[in-house]
């Protein structure tokens, strides 16, 4: 079981949290039937639980509970040479998502390699997928991340991100007056479209109010 942002866990959930690793059963919400398992975990923050337990913030039981092996990743600035790789692996799932064939210019590698990534991998992520959203032609150039976003790594700066592909979507849409016309534009499929447009609550033109 992968638990992501531990440091985040309230209180009352670490105390169920250690119940369970403990060994006892539980219950589903609204269940009847208690429930046992055996499970490893896996555990992910960028939080300094240490201090957070000097706190009294995150459980020390707990703590000690998880702290199994540790490992400790630096910040994406401090590998640059991940940098291309993970680039192309995340180009390569916005390609299966779409349809579209894209590729990296070395100038774009270029430009990701020389950011330092306050919001790590996720803002690296969001970066590829909003310059391939935006991109026009068959590749991601140098110019495509001119806009590459270096405000904080706080939710804001992810929504941010999200913004200007929000805003290339709606253009698109506004300059052709429907999906297809909108899709093709953009050199992806409806269904792809149609994907983007609901993670990023974008309404289609027709349910919108005349």
């Amino acid at each position: 079981m992968f638990l992501d942002e531990l440091g985040s866990m309230s209180l009352a959930t670490q105390a169920k949290l250690l119940r369970v690793l403990d060994g006892h059963p539980f219950e589903r919400v609204g269940g009847q039937v208690p429930i046992q398992v055996d499970c490893r975990v896996i555990g992910a923050t960028n939080s300094d639980l240490e201090e957070m337990v000097r706190q009294n913030k995150f459980r020390e039981d707990l703590y000690h509970r998880l702290h199994v092996i540790e490992i400790r990743i630096p910040p994406l600035r401090q590998r640059p040479e991940d940098i291309a790789e993970l680039a192309e692996h995340f180009l390569q799932l916005f390609i299966e998502q779409t349809g579209r064939r894209l590729a990296l210019e070395s100038s774009a590698i270029d430009v990701l390699r020389r950011h330092d990534w306050p919001g790590n991998v996720r803002q690296l992520r969001n970066t590829i997928e909003r310059a391939a959203i935006l991109t026009t032609g068959p590749t991601i150039t140098a110019d495509s991340l001119e806009t590459l976003a270096v405000a904080g790594t706080d939710e804001g700066e992810v929504r941010s991100i999200d913004d200007v592909a929000r805003k290339g979507i709606e253009s698109a849409i506004a300059q052709s007056g429907n999906i297809p016309e909108a899709a093709e534009k953009l050199g992806m499929s409806r269904s792809a479209l149609y994907r983007h447009m609901k993670k990023l609550n974008i309404t289609p033109p027709r349910q919108r109010p005349t």
